[in-house]
């Protein structure tokens, strides 16, 4: 069996790209019975085990926080075959801390680059693992890429992104208002101008009043 351990935005990212005819049956456990239901109505191959399942469990993706994994485990821990695969999904618990935690089984590091809510809306996640994992490719859809790389690679860029980003809104924010652009056009130009244009830039799809801007701006900066 094939087990999730919590229903939040991770475990509804990732089963949104399983493969039905692959895994045919998930189990999920969960303390939070209303966003468990929420998985349970919307996939059919989805149902909800007590821990008296654990031990039937040969994959676990475990879906909780880090600060989670502790108090989960030294409840059930001993409730898993040595046989099972544990994939550790919390970005900042890396393997050997997991391994103090989780008393038995194989550790996984299987990390998401990225954010799990936008993973669903942009229908496209990228995993990183230690080491080739086929059966993750044989379970997932083809919108997810899984890569082999350093789950500190992972923790590195994660953070960086999410750093980064905060302190640019913070500082754009400032901008807008020195600028007089009405304050309640400020959260729709992060979520639609400002997104609108990153993934046009990825995409190398950039409009005419895009391009044009940048020029402005090298030619600013040659010229500085």
């Amino acid at each position: 069996m094939i087990l999730f351990l919590g229903s939040g935005r991770l475990t509804a990212a990732l089963v949104s790209f399983l493969k039905p005819r692959e895994v045919r049956t998930v189990g999920l456990y969960s303390r939070n019975d209303q966003t468990a239901k929420e998985l349970v109505d919307r996939y059919s191959w989805i149902h909800t085990v007590t821990p008296e399942a654990f031990p039937q469990a040969t994959d676990v993706f475990v879906c909780l926080p880090k600060g989670a994994y502790e108090a989960f485990f030294a409840q059930y821990g001993g409730c898993f075959s040595s046989n099972t695969r544990f994939y550790c999904l919390a970005t900042a618990l890396l393997k050997k801390e997991a391994r103090s935690i989780i008393p038995t089984g194989t550790i996984i590091p299987c990390k998401v680059v990225g954010h799990a809510r936008q993973m669903i809306e942009d229908e496209h996640a990228l995993i990183v693992v230690e080491k080739e994992e086929p059966t993750l490719k044989l379970w997932f859809n083809e919108k997810v890429t899984i890569t082999v790389g350093d789950e500190k690679d992972v923790l590195r860029a994660n953070t960086l992104a999410t750093k980064e980003t905060l302190v640019w809104i913070a500082s754009f924010r400032q901008q807008l208002q020195k600028q007089q652009i009405p304050a309640d056009w400020h959260d729709h130009i992060l979520e639609q101008t400002v997104r609108g244009v990153i993934k046009a830039y990825v995409n190398d799809d950039l409009g005419d009043f895009a391009k044009n801007t940048m020029k402005q701006k090298e030619s600013d900066d040659e010229n500085r």
